[in-house]
């Protein structure tokens, strides 16, 4: 079965790259460059796993992490890796990030992909 992803960046070129080069039949990936479209969206239809840019125009990830659901995990995926984080992830990863790593992770919550 696959696993939905929620990806929030506000740069629409790094959205457009990360859909075109996950989505499968093992990922289906949804994708936000609008905060509270994320938020909304994922109230009614929760993904599998949410990945979020750290930095938004007026709102960081922990802002957004405390809106959603807290037991859906959270990746970070961001220019700052050593920002200090309020809010607890599962990873966090740098940009430019490494396709084959994001794959690996994102294999970690769908066993039936090999």
């Amino acid at each position: 079965m696959a696993i939905k992803i929620y990806f929030l960046d506000d740069e629409t070129d790094i959205l457009d790259i990360f859909k075109e080069t996950f989505s499968s039949k093992d990922f289906i990936i949804s994708t936000f460059n609008n905060p509270n479209d994320l938020i909304e969206t994922s109230k009614v239809n929760k993904p599998d796993l949410f990945f979020l840019d750290n930095k938004l125009p007026h709102f960081t990830a922990d802002i957004i992490s405390k809106e959603l659901d807290p037991n859906i995990p959270k990746a970070i995926i961001t220019a700052d890796v050593n920002f200090k984080f309020e809010m607890n992830y599962i990873a966090i990863f740098g940009k430019p990030y490494i396709n084959e790593e994001i794959l690996n992770f994102m294999k970690k919550f769908n066993t039936s992909v090999e």
